[in-house]
C-alpha cells in the first residue's frame, strides 16, 4: 500500500486529534508464505505516546476473522468473554477477498466504475458468500448505467441475480448493511415503497450518509408508478423535487 492510501502515524493521531477520539489503534500486517501476523498499538491521542504493551496475533491460514477477533476482543476489554463477541460478523474468511473489496470501495467512491466492478469480482472469486461484494459489485453496474439507462434492460437480470446473492448471505452482515441490501433488493425487484421506507429509516438515523440519500434519490427518480390523491386524481408517485434535493 502507499502512503496516499495509509496515513503515517502523524497523519493519523492529526485525523484522531480532529475526530476528537481518545484512543488511536495502529495496525501492522505481516504476511508470510504460511501464515499471518498482526501487531496491534493502542495510543493515547493527547500525549502521542503507547498505552500498554503491543497486542499480537498470529495464525496459520487465511481466516481473518480469527486473527482479528482476540485483538478486538482485548482492545474492547472483551478478553475473557467470548460471549460477548456475539456482535462480531463474520463476513469472509478469505484475506485477499477483504483487500480486493476494500479497493473496490475506494475505486466506487472516486468513481473508477470499471476499476471496481473488476475488484468486487475478484473478491467473489476468491469467496463466492461475501455478501458486501455482491452488495457492491450489484450498485456498481447499477451506477455504470446512470447516465445510459437504456443499458439498463440489458444488465437488469445481472444486477438482480447479484443483489439476490447478498441477501441469501446476509446473515453476516450488521444490522445497517443489511438494511441497505433490503433496500436494494426490494428497488431492483420494483417495491419502491418498500425501499423508500428503507432508505428514509437510513437517513433518519445517519443524515451524513452519502449512500443513502443516493438512493433514496434514485428510488424516487426511479419510482413510475401513480397513486390517487386526496381527491381521487391519478398522481406520480415519484418525487422529482426530492431526488433532486436528495
Amino acid at each position: 500500500m502507499t502512503s496516499s492510501i495509509v496515513p503515517s502515524r502523524q497523519q493519523a493521531l492529526s485525523l484522531a486529534r480532529a475526530a476528537r477520539s481518545g484512543v488511536l489503534v495502529t495496525l501492522a500486517v505481516r504476511p508470510s508464505a504460511d501464515s499471518t501476523r498482526i501487531d496491534a498499538q493502542r495510543i493515547n491521542v493527547a500525549t502521542g505516546k503507547p498505552i500498554g504493551r503491543p497486542i499480537l496475533a498470529s495464525g496459520v491460514g487465511t481466516d481473518l476473522f480469527a486473527l482479528v477477533s482476540p485483538i478486538a476482543a482485548e482492545i474492547l476489554n472483551f478478553a475473557g468473554a467470548p460471549g460477548q463477541l456475539q456482535g462480531f460478523r463474520r463476513e469472509s474468511n478469505s484475506l485477499e477477498a477483504v483487500r480486493r473489496f476494500q479497493e473496490g470501495r475506494r475505486a466506487l467512491e472516486q468513481w473508477r466504475m470499471a476499476e471496481a466492478g473488476q475488484s468486487f469480482r475478484d473478491a467473489l472469486d476468491l469467496d463466492s458468500t461475501f455478501a458486501r461484494a455482491s452488495y457492491f459489485l450489484a450498485l456498481t453496474r447499477y451506477w455504470q448505467t446512470a447516465r445510459q439507462m437504456h443499458q439498463y434492460p440489458s444488465i437488469s437480470g445481472e444486477i438482480r441475480r447479484l443483489i439476490a446473492t447478498a441477501r441469501r448471505h446476509s446473515a453476516t452482515l450488521v444490522p445497517r448493511d443489511s438494511m441497505f441490501v433490503d433496500a436494494f433488493y426490494a428497488f431492483q425487484n420494483g417495491d419502491f415503497q418498500r425501499a423508500r421506507t428503507i432508505y428514509a429509516d437510513l437517513v433518519r438515523s445517519d443524515s451524513t450518509d452519502a449512500y443513502a440519500w443516493l438512493l433514496l434519490g434514485s428510488v424516487e427518480y426511479m419510482d413510475f408508478w401513480a397513486q390517487r390523491d386526496t381527491v381521487g386524481a391519478l398522481m406520480p408517485r415519484g418525487d422529482l423535487n426530492l431526488a433532486r434535493a436528495a
